[in-house]
């Protein structure tokens, strides 16, 4: 039988982000960070803060100063998951947010949208 590592991969990756990733980010940044600030910090500030950490822990250090947009829109995102977690105080819907958001985010990666979004952007702020 023929192993296509190619598509084992895609697989692989798939689970991991989809499946695992949210698992595991939601139990340690809207779970163990999120209550070790609040049992020292208001609402507003740990919210913030679990943000600003889940940013940053998606930086990859090859991309240098190129992390920046990411680390901002991946905060806003914690954010978001953060004040959901805080209200509902329930993890099962942050982590179906999370699989949902990083499901589409795969689609977008996997099917060439998101290039051809920024190639699309980057010619009309080039136009412009």
């Amino acid at each position: 039988a023929d192993f296509d590592i190619g598509r084992a991969y895609v697989v692989a990756t798939l689970i991991a982000t989809v499946v695992a990733a949210p698992v595991v980010e939601e139990l340690v940044f809207r779970g163990v960070v999120m209550r070790g600030f609040l049992s020292r910090l208001g609402p507003v500030v740990t919210i913030g803060l679990q943000a600003v950490l889940f940013g940053l822990a998606h930086a990859d250090p090859v991309r240098g100063a190129g992390n920046i947009g990411l680390v901002i829109a991946l905060s806003g995102v914690g954010a978001v998951f953060g004040g959901a977690a805080f209200l509902l105080r329930r993890l099962g819907v942050t982590v179906m947010a999370h699989a949902y958001f990083n499901g589409i985010t795969m689609l977008l990666l996997l099917t060439g949208w998101l290039e051809d979004l920024q190639r699309d952007l980057g010619s009309l702020i080039g136009a412009g």
